[in-house]
């Protein structure tokens, strides 16, 4: 090992990714796009339904206060994610995009593009799910019953 090689190791300084997920919307009028730089996931308004007077229903902590059901279901806030171009790892804290559980996943260097083995410990939901992953540019899985293609 050279010089330069333990140079480069011990001064390692890791940087926080720019990417993740957020709900956009502030209530009660919630009705807030996507930022140009997110990609839309799904909609949800806080409540059991959309009717007048609905009870609430946050979908995960991070929601905060539910929208006006005034209007139907006109007013709903954005579930949102962008990825980080600079970040290129299987390995670290996902948020699930139907749930917005955190699932936090291990890259293990087996095969030809590697295993993913991942992990919801969520106070309603507790999962655990293995997946090998493929592709002709080692970008697709399975996961949770769910397949999916990374993109930058």
């Amino acid at each position: 090992m050279t010089a330069k090689t333990v140079a480069e190791l011990t001064s390692f300084n890791p940087r926080l990714s720019e990417g993740g997920c957020e709900w956009f919307g502030t209530a009660p009028l919630c009705n807030f796009p996507c930022p140009s730089d997110y990609d839309y996931i799904r909609a949800n308004n806080g409540r059991f339904s959309s009717w007048w007077l609905s009870g609430f229903c946050s979908p995960d902590p991070s929601f905060g206060k539910p929208c006006s059901t005034l209007l139907g279901d006109y007013f709903s806030k954005r579930f949102c994610c962008k990825s980080d171009p600079m970040e290129c790892t299987w390995s670290g804290r996902w948020m699930g995009a139907n749930t917005a559980h955190n699932i936090y996943c291990r890259y293990d260097n087996v095969g030809k593009c590697g295993t993913i083995d991942c992990s919801i410990n969520h106070f309603t939901l507790k999962a655990q799910n293995s997946s090998e992953i493929t592709g002709d540019r080692c970008d697709r899985l399975e996961l949770f019953g769910l397949c999916g293609k990374a993109s930058k």
